[in-house]
């Protein structure tokens, strides 16, 4: 008995979108189509100066969240949109106890 498929054993078939930045085409087109034509609007930059509110430096501290204090002064853009792009569900996906991870189709 002969096998019709075309597939090498082994290899998986090419992805039909870019599986290193996206969980799946649905997610590709519509970060293509709707979420990178959006801007970003930056979060509020804050400072707390030595001895102020010593109970939120206090927990900064705890939870080893120091940069906190220093954000970064630029994002890149577009990997923030990929993110909250691949944080939505696909038509008829359900929650996942599994994290996506950028180029990890294992979980997607």
């Amino acid at each position: 008995m002969t096998s019709t498929s075309k597939r090498r054993r082994g290899k998986a078939p090419a992805a039909d979108f870019d599986e290193y930045r996206f969980k799946s085409l649905y997610h590709e087109e519509l970060f293509q189509d709707d979420v990178a034509s959006k801007d970003i609007i930056p979060e509020t930059r804050f400072r707390l100066g030595e001895g102020q509110y010593p109970k939120i430096q206090h927990q900064i501290n705890l939870r080893g969240k120091k940069r906190l204090r220093k954000p970064p002064k630029e994002v890149g853009c577009s990997l923030v949109q990929e993110f909250y792009t691949n944080a939505r569900l696909s038509p008829g996906e359900k929650t996942s106890r599994y994290p996506y991870k950028i180029g990890d189709a294992q979980h997607g």
